[in-house]
C-alpha cells in the first residue's frame, strides 16, 4: 500500500518539477495535463457561489477578499482568501495554471476541457444548501455533465481534489457533546466522504486527493475568545477522530491520496520545533485572522451603515489565516507547497 501510495505521489511530484522547469525555461517540453475536478467548502471555491447582497455567505464577492490576487488584478473572485487557494495551488502541480473555472461560470464560459471546480465555500458534507451544495450534490452535478456529454467521458488521466474544513458538518459541536456522540457524527460524515471517492471512482475518476480535516480548534472562529492564544483542544478532538475514522476507512483504496492538512496546519500555528525555519517563524501571526471583524458572529467585509465593521492587517504574508476560518495565500502556499512531500502523506 505505501508503494502504491508514494508511486502516485511521485507521479504527482515529476509533474510539478516538469511544470516549474517550463516556466523557468529549462523545458520546452509539455507535462502531463490531468483533468482535475474539484469538490469541498471554501478551500477549494473559485467561484460558485452566486454574487448576491453583501453577508457570511457571498462575502468572497466583496472587498477585501481577493485585494493580494495579483494574478485577478487584486479583485475579489469568489474565493474566501486575499489571494489564491489550495484547489489553485494543486492545480499547479498538475500542470495547469489556476484551479479549473467554478461550474456556476459553465454557461457563460463552457467547459474548460481540463476539469471543473465544484466546490462551494460554507458546504458541508452532510449538510448544505441549494446555493451551497453540500458533497453529494456536488458530485451529481458532475454527473449529470458527463451524462450530458458537457464533460467528456474520457477520465483517464483524471484527479479529484475533495476538501472540506469540517466547519459546517461540526459547527454544534461543544463542551457538552459527548465522545458518543462525536464518534456518531465523525461516522456519518467520513461514511458520505468515502460514499463520495466510490461515486467518483465509478463514474471514471483515476485518481483522488482526499484532505484530512485540518485543526478545527485552531480557526480564529474557535480561538476568538481567548485573544487567539491557543487552540481549543476539546474542538481538536474533532478533528483527530475524524481523521482516524477517514484513515481507516481510505487506507486500503489504492487510488486515494490523504493530504495531512491538519499536521500540516499544525506546524504552522502551535509551536512544533521540527518545522524549524521553513514553517514555524514563516508566520508570525499565527492564530490572529489578517482580516477580523469587530463583532464576535460578524465577518470580515461586513459593512454597517456604510462603513467597514471590520479591520485588515498591514502584512498579510505574516499571518497564517486570512478570516475566521480559511488562510491566506501565504498560508496556502506553503501548506501546499509542503504537502507536495511524500512523508505529508498518510
Amino acid at each position: 500500500m505505501a508503494k502504491l501510495f508514494l508511486a502516485l505521489c511521485v507521479v504527482l511530484l515529476a509533474n510539478a518539477a516538469h511544470v516549474e522547469s517550463r516556466r523557468q525555461g529549462l523545458s520546452d517540453e509539455p507535462p502531463k495535463q490531468y483533468k482535475l475536478f474539484v469538490f469541498g467548502d471554501d478551500s477549494a471555491d473559485t467561484g460558485n457561489i452566486a454574487l448576491a447582497d453583501l453577508s457570511r455567505t457571498t462575502r468572497a464577492w466583496y472587498h477585501p477578499y481577493g485585494s493580494n490576487d495579483y494574478q485577478h488584478d487584486t479583485s475579489p473572485t469568489g474565493r474566501f482568501s486575499n489571494g489564491i487557494v489550495q484547489s489553485d495551488f494543486l492545480a499547479r502541480i498538475l500542470g495547469h495554471d489556476e484551479s479549473p473555472p467554478a461550474e456556476r461560470l459553465r454557461n457563460k464560459d463552457g467547459i474548460y476541457p481540463f476539469g471543473t471546480n465544484f466546490a462551494a465555500g460554507g458546504a458541508g458534507v452532510l449538510n448544505g444548501t441549494d446555493e451551497v451544495p453540500k458533497l453529494n450534490d456536488q458530485i451529481s452535478k458532475f454527473r449529470r455533465l458527463l451524462n450530458h456529454g458537457i464533460i467528456k467521458k474520457d477520465l483517464k488521466d483524471s484527479v479529484a481534489l475533495i476538501a472540506f474544513s469540517g466547519s459546517r458538518d461540526y459547527v454544534h459541536v461543544h463542551r457538552k457533546t459527548s465522545q458518543a456522540e462525536i464518534d456518531a457524527l465523525a461516522q456519518k460524515v467520513t461514511d458520505k466522504i468515502v460514499d463520495g471517492v466510490n461515486q467518483l471512482q465509478k463514474l471514471g475518476v483515476t485518481k483522488f486527493l482526499v484532505n484530512r480535516m485540518p485543526p478545527f480548534g485552531c480557526a480564529p472562529r474557535q480561538t476568538r475568545s481567548n485573544n487567539y492564544k491557543s487552540c481549543d483542544e476539546y474542538k481538536n478532538n474533532v478533528t483527530e477522530t475524524h481523521n482516524m475514522f477517514l484513515l481507516h476507512k481510505l487506507i486500503e483504496n489504492e487510488k486515494v491520496l490523504m493530504l495531512n492538512m491538519d499536521t500540516i496546519f499544525n506546524d504552522f500555528v502551535v509551536n512544533n520545533p521540527e518545522i524549524g525555519q521553513s514553517g514555524l517563524n514563516r508566520f508570525r501571526h499565527k492564530l490572529v485572522p489578517c482580516c477580523e471583524s469587530f463583532a464576535d458572529d460578524g465577518f470580515c467585509g461586513q459593512m454597517k451603515k456604510g462603513k467597514a465593521h471590520y479591520s485588515v492587517c498591514k502584512k498579510p504574508e505574516a499571518h497564517f489565516y486570512w478570516d475566521d476560518v480559511n488562510p491566506t495565500e501565504a498560508g496556502w502556499k506553503l501548506s501546499c507547497r509542503i504537502s507536495k512531500s511524500p512523508s505529508r502523506i498518510s
